[in-house]
Order: structure tokens, then sequence, then C-alpha cells
């Protein structure tokens, strides 16, 4: 078998996602054995991942602060009225990172409850979360720009 970019090489190795030859050279490009096609779409996926969470996290944090500010006008009277406004975006603009976070250190056995149970276990899960966002928010931020940082440094 010949490489897929290099039909004069012998392959060595498969990519991961369409199964194409490699060289020894195109294998050993990335961690896993990927030709650039794939490389490429991998990065794009990631990519339009991160955008999306970014937007979900500005859309909810625009809205339901809107919708929060609608309910309750009378706490907006002076100077403490901006902050409020600021920190309540900030609540909501978490919201979607409480939920991923919080999603990921579930243990899969919740999902065999009775409604009392998931009652409980929503209730656990936003008062933790209570306490959570205020500190992951910002690690999620800087993380995802810094992989964005990243996926746009690799050379395809």
């Amino acid at each position: 078998m010949k490489c897929f970019n290099h039909p004069e090489l012998d392959a060595t190795a498969t990519c991961a996602d369409c199964q194409k030859w490699l060289c020894k050279d195109c294998a050993g490009r990335y961690q896993e054995p990927v030709c650039w096609p794939c490389n490429q779409k991998r990065i794009d996926y990631e990519r339009n991942a991160i955008f999306k969470d970014f937007w979900i996290m500005l859309v909810l944090g625009i809205v339901l602060t809107f919708l929060w500010i609608q309910l309750f006008p009378d706490r907006l009277s002076d100077r403490i009225g901006t902050m409020f406004v600021i920190v309540y975006f900030y609540i909501f603009f978490s919201l979607y990172n409480w939920w991923k976070f919080l999603n990921k250190i579930t243990p899969d056995m919740f999902l065999f409850m009775s409604i009392a149970g998931w009652v409980i276990y929503f209730f656990i899960k936003f008062c933790l979360a209570l306490f959570v966002w205020v500190f992951v928010t910002p690690i999620v931020v800087f993380t995802k720009i810094k992989r964005l940082i990243e996926l746009n440094k690799i050379k395809t």
C-alpha cells in the first residue's frame, strides 16, 4: 500500500478517522495518525464548539439579565443598580458553565432515580452551582481562549 499524500512512499499506518493509508512522515505529523483533511475537520469542529459555547454563554447572559431587569426594575434605582446588572449578567453568563461542569462530576447512578430523587438531585446541583460559578467561569473562559489561540497556531 502507498501513502495517500505521497504515492511514491509505502504506507505504515492508516488515518484514525477515514482509514486512508499514511507514510511514516504523515503518520507522525500529529499525536494520532490522522491525515491532513481529517485533522483540519477536527480543528474546525473544536473551534466551532468553542465559539458555540461562547455564543450560548453570551446569549444566556444578555437575555436572562434583560428578563431579570424587566421582572425586578425597582432594584436599578442608582449606581448600585448598574453593579447589580453586571453581577446578574455574570451569573447568567456563567449558568451554562455551571451546568456543564456539574454534569462532568455527576455519577451515572443518578440516571436510575425516582422523581423525588431527581428533585433532590437538581436542588443539590443548583446549590453546588451557586458556590462553583464564581471560580469555574473564569477558568473555563481562559482555557477556551487559550485553546483557540493554540488551534490558530496549528499548521495544517
